[in-house]
């Protein structure tokens, strides 16, 4: 998290370089400018301009001055809690750290619980879920790299759980070896390896599942990153084509497009246009092996004399797909017009409550 320190009064400026220096033992990059004429050894900005430059990019923007202050200067930017950045306010004293805007997502609240004790002050959280104790899916999702399916749904489950007190979360028994959850739930939260059409139609609890498939819409999923696919074609193949390729094949499986992390072929494919605008279309890493690696990946795949003469190896995709890191295969080789195709699942593992 890059975090931006904007400052109007000299003493919002002497805690602002106080924390300047705290903060960068836990943050990458920490920016600090002051609003004031005659500030000196730091940035001058204007309200409207700073907060402009630094709101559109994902940033943690902290305001150490007044409430007023610094929704004057994010209203004309603010969309969607989704994509807004962190933002917060502290006042020139640090007694009071307020998370003003995303506080799950964007992390404000776990800023604010960061920046607290580093001013002396109290983290100021309103948002519901915190201030009754409770599971805060959307964060347990931004936190182990989830995919939440629909916000809408998302709210609905917070709505759910506050007010009932209760929630299930549930991991269909086919990925139970795969997706490894650590720590302890809290205690308002009932795991259950189980499918969702074992969900109760008249249970009151908020509820949702950790699952890479494609669930039904009306339940939240918070979907794993957990699928490695190994691909192999023919030069020059388009991104159209592979992308078709896959996706057919994906809904034959019901998984979820949101659930592909990576993309993995062989090395002599490295600067293939069309693996690499696919692996950019699914916001997946793309990871080649030489032949010799993929050679000697233990398992038992199917075996081509053609792609052996023609790569060194008797079969990419699944090879690669295990290379990469897929405990075992959902889909083996599968071949059209040229495209091969294996699609693995990897363990992912995800962190809850108490170690």
């Amino acid at each position: 998290m890059d975090i931006h320190i904007l400052c109007f009064s000299a003493g919002g400026e002497e805690l602002a370089r106080k924390l300047q220096n705290k903060l960068l033992a836990f943050y990458r990059v920490v920016s600090l400018a002051s609003a004031r004429k005659d500030c000196e050894g730091i940035a001058r900005a204007g309200l409207s301009e700073w907060t402009e430059a630094h709101f559109r990019h994902g940033n943690a923007l902290v305001f150490v001055g007044s409430c007023g202050i610094a929704v004057r200067g994010i209203a004309p930017f603010v969309a969607d809690k989704a994509q807004d950045p962190a933002v917060l306010v502290i006042d020139e004293k640090g007694r009071f750290v307020i998370p003003l805007l995303s506080g799950h997502i964007g992390g404000a609240n776990a800023l604010a619980r960061k920046i607290a004790p580093l001013t002396g002050g109290t983290a100021v959280l309103t948002t519901a879920t915190d201030v009754q104790d409770l599971l805060a899916i959307d964060v347990l999702a931004t936190e182990n790299g989830l995919h939440i399916s629909d916000m809408a749904l998302a709210k609905a489950f917070s709505s759910r759980l506050l007010a009932t007190g209760k929630a299930a979360l549930y991991i269909p028994p086919t990925v139970k070896e795969e997706i490894i959850i650590e720590g302890l739930p809290p205690p308002e939260l009932e795991l259950r390896y189980a499918p969702i059409e074992a969900i109760p139609p008249n249970d009151s609890r908020a509820i949702s599942c950790i699952s890479p498939f494609a669930e039904k819409s009306a339940i939240l999923n918070l979907i794993p990153p957990c699928l490695v696919l190994g691909i192999g074609c023919r030069k020059g193949k388009s991104p159209d084509e592979l992308a078709a390729f896959v996706g057919e094949n994906l809904a034959a499986l019901k998984l979820s497009p949101f659930a592909v992390r990576q993309i993995a072929s062989v090395d002599v494919k490295r600067d293939e246009a069309g693996l690499i605008a696919l692996a950019e279309r699914y916001r997946a890493a793309f990871t080649t092996f030489s032949a010799e690696v993929l050679r000697v990946v233990p398992g038992d795949f199917a075996s081509s004399a053609f792609v052996e003469r023609s790569v060194g190896v008797d079969n990419v995709c699944e090879r690669a797909a295990v290379a990469a890191g897929a405990e075992r295969l959902l889909l083996g080789k599968t071949v059209r017009d040229g495209m091969t195709l294996a699609i693995g699942i990897a363990k992912y593992r995800i962190t809850m409550g108490e170690q």
